[in-house]
């Protein structure tokens, strides 16, 4: 629920904080005071558009923190996944600087308006007098019923849904590819045998020119590698015949100074080195090779890998290049097998869907009859005695492709889309006598908020365990009725609090009366600003405010015994 919300620099409010309570909260004042500045504040808060306009001190940021507490496990879930703090209170905070930019926090930590948003669909379910058609629209609808749906069959749907979605652009995506791989397929074969005519190797023309620096230096290699085997071991002055002398003086030098015997050490190990080396330059020499007509065909080969890595831009691009077409053109080859096996798939997961959007919708009709008998049942509580109201499943009748098209039995022909085979329809008659039709077509301003009410009171009491500890804000959608049905009304919402917090304004005594706690909005003016007040009224001071709204502001004693009369009256 919402425990409280700051508001600070915004528009007629130069700094307020609301503490709200469980159960039915009622905000009153007069016209033109501000009452819906909370609402719009609260809408800003979570994640709704705004401007500079609404920052009152143009020097000064605009500042919106709401305070929740007792939300339900959803919202514990999506912070974790996300990555946030977890803790018993939830703090969103938004701030709105001077140039138009804003910043919003959740527990301190900076997030976004997107994620904001998901939140707010957890948290607050917002209803004003042009809004409450929210509840009608097919979506909303739909969603309504499949609240009292096992979850599980749902998701199910929704995830076979995206994989159906999903294959089919998979195998629309092949038909294209190989539609394009067919106008290719004459110049691609032609560059395949461009290549395969060279055949080149990763790394080849680096093997190559290290093999032609050996071939065309040969002569002086092997000359070198000789020369060096002769001053080691073969020549006048051989270094392995003077390290042997050196060691036989060192050895007779030990005898008489130990110091000596380490560099004989050292010595041995040295000619160690110079044997290996001897043996290494030996062997190498022997297997150099002179051969002109090598070094012609390295250079051809050279040549001809150079053209191609000219003309596509290095020899990793040809190799890649050649696995490329060779890919290509073999997803020609299997492209039937490829197709069969997408279509195999996507006719398995059509079946599924249809098994359990068939299921779903006899779910659905079973909640639609208990709903609409609750719903009209709720419509003559609130003063439409002769209402009829009725949920109806309809077919869905938008155009879709065949993809998306279940064939029954009897050539019976089903569409359906990420929610199944049906589309809801809402449908009311006021009076006894008139045919059921759409809500929009035959219901008032007055009548909607009672149907929204009707709706709202259903999905609490016909199925308890559906409460998500959502807050609901309710902006004057009292408007266009008044007397007895008010008074219905309010106790239609103060039953529903029991169950949930509700946020309303008011402007009818029937509804203000029946408030758990209630607030007054009022404007005064300080040094040429005019400026919006809201505080928490004590009973006498609501017994005041009721009396306000029976009787104006110029209430009398019989508006105070009126006013006390609805309080106190039993519910």
């Amino acid at each position: 629920m919402l425990k409280s919300i700051y508001i600070k620099n915004f528009t007629l409010i130069e700094e307020t904080s609301v503490t709200f309570d469980s159960g039915l909260n009622i905000i009153t004042g007069e016209t033109g005071s501000g009452k819906s500045l909370i609402f719009d504040a609260l809408a800003i808060c979570m994640g709704g558009k705004t401007n500079i306009d609404v920052i009152r001190d143009k020097n000064h940021k605009s500042i919106f923190e709401c305070v929740f507490i007792n939300f339900n496990k959803e919202i514990n879930t999506l912070l974790t996944q996300n990555d946030y703090d977890v803790s018993e209170e939830l703090i969103i905070r938004r701030e709105i600087n001077p140039t138009g930019n804003s910043r919003i926090f959740i527990n301190d930590t900076p997030t976004n308006l997107i994620f904001i948003k998901q939140l707010s669909e957890l948290l607050l379910d917002f209803h004003r007098q042009n809004e409450t058609i929210s509840i009608l629209k097919p979506s909303n609808q739909i969603a309504l019923l499949d609240s009292y749906i096992d979850d599980k069959f749902i998701k199910e749907y929704r995830l076979n849904y995206k994989i159906y979605n999903q294959l089919i652009n998979s195998l629309n995506e092949l038909i294209s590819k190989k539609n394009d791989l067919l106008k290719l397929k004459d110049y691609n074969q032609l560059k395949l045998k461009e290549i395969e005519e060279v055949n080149p190797e990763p790394n080849e023309l680096e093997k190559i020119n290290q093999e032609l620096n050996l071939l065309e230096n040969s002569e002086q290699i092997y000359e070198l590698c000789y020369k060096l085997n002769e001053t080691i071991n073969n020549s006048d002055i051989a270094i392995l015949v003077q390290v042997d002398n050196i060691s036989k003086i060192l050895e007779k030098l030990g005898q008489f100074n130990t110091d000596f015997e380490g560099f004989v050490t050292e010595l041995n190990s040295f000619k160690v080195s110079l044997k290996e080396i001897n043996s290494f330059t030996s062997n190498y020499r022997s297997d150099i090779e002179f051969s002109p007509s090598k070094i012609d065909e390295l250079r051809h080969r050279e040549k001809a890998l150079k053209i191609l890595a000219k003309k596509y831009g290095s020899l990793e691009n040809v190799i890649e290049l050649r696995q490329s077409i060779l890919k290509d053109l073999g997803l020609l080859d299997s492209f039937e097998l490829d197709k069969r096996d997408l279509e195999k798939k996507i006719f398995n997961t059509k079946e599924i869907l249809k098994n359990l959007a068939i299921q779903i919708s006899s779910y659905r009709n079973e909640v639609a009859e208990k709903l609409s008998k609750q719903i009209e049942d709720n419509l003559k509580l609130l003063g439409i005695e002769s209402a009829k109201f009725e949920i109806k499943l309809d077919e869905i009748t938008e155009k879709l492709d065949d993809n998306f098209i279940f064939e029954l039995d009897h050539n019976i022909k089903l569409r359906f889309n990420g929610s199944g085979i049906d589309y809801p329809l809402f449908l009311f008659s006021a009076n006894a006598g008139n045919a059921i039709k759409p809500i929009s077509e035959v219901a008032s301003g007055g009548e909607i908020s009672r149907i929204m009410l009707s709706i709202k009171s259903a999905m609490d009491f016909v199925n308890d365990d559906k409460n998500e500890n959502v807050t609901f804000i309710f902006d004057e959608i009292d408007t266009g009725i008044s007397g007895k049905v008010a008074r219905l009304m309010g106790k239609e919402l103060k039953k529903l609090g029991k169950y949930i917090q509700i946020i309303s304004i008011t402007h009818l005594p029937q509804i203000a009366s029946l408030g758990d706690r209630n607030f007054n909005i009022s404007k005064r003016e300080f040094k040429g600003n005019t400026l919006s007040e809201i505080k928490v009224l004590d009973n006498d001071n609501k017994i005041i405010e009721v009396a306000k709204l029976i009787g104006g502001e110029n209430y009398t004693e019989n508006s105070i015994i009126a006013s006390k009369e609805l309080i106190e009256e039993l519910i």
